[in-house]
């Protein structure tokens, strides 16, 4: 019995040793579990092209990009806005009277397609950028921002100021 208990001992112990915990999937219990060439090429600065926890207002401030950049691909600045429209990117702009507590105010909104949802947040910001630049909404004192709406919905998903783009 004394040897039968010593050889499930043993085999357990054997078994155990077998199973090799620097090969097992999961955190490592030291340095020395992982290979040498684990280490190599971890001093990277960006992991993410987007960040997640950066608001849009500046996760793009680094980037050295002007609108200008893609209207002096046009010989005519409304050909790339009418390329929008084709694209679906934007479907309608206009200007909706509002009430507010003294009286009116005009804003300009501008509708955006599904094409525009599929578009990453930098290229969200590039195109509204450009459709200020061409329009001048922002740098007008009578209207000063202008509002996105869905197409599909009539909702609206997001606002364009002199701070840049917000998306709800």
């Amino acid at each position: 019995m004394k040897r039968l208990i010593t050889a499930a001992i043993l085999s357990i112990f054997l078994v155990l040793c077998g199973t090799g915990s620097a090969m097992a999937q999961g955190p490592k219990p030291w340095i020395f579990s992982w290979g040498v060439s684990h280490w190599d090429d971890l001093n990277f600065e960006k992991p993410y092209l987007e960040p997640g926890k950066e608001p849009h207002n500046s996760q793009w401030s680094h980037i050295d990009w002007a609108p200008q950049d893609w209207l002096n691909q046009y010989d005519y600045e409304l050909t790339l806005i009418s390329d929008f429209y084709r694209a679906e990117i934007i479907t309608d702009q206009y200007v909706r009277r509002a009430w507010f507590g003294l009286g009116t105010e005009i804003i300009p909104v501008l509708e955006v397609g599904p094409a525009f949802y599929r578009l990453g947040g930098q290229d969200k910001r590039r195109v509204t950028d450009t459709f200020d630049e061409v329009y001048g909404i922002t740098g007008s004192k009578m209207f000063g921002m202008f509002v996105l709406e869905d197409s599909i919905t009539g909702r609206q998903i997001g606002t364009y100021s002199q701070y840049g783009l917000a998306i709800q």
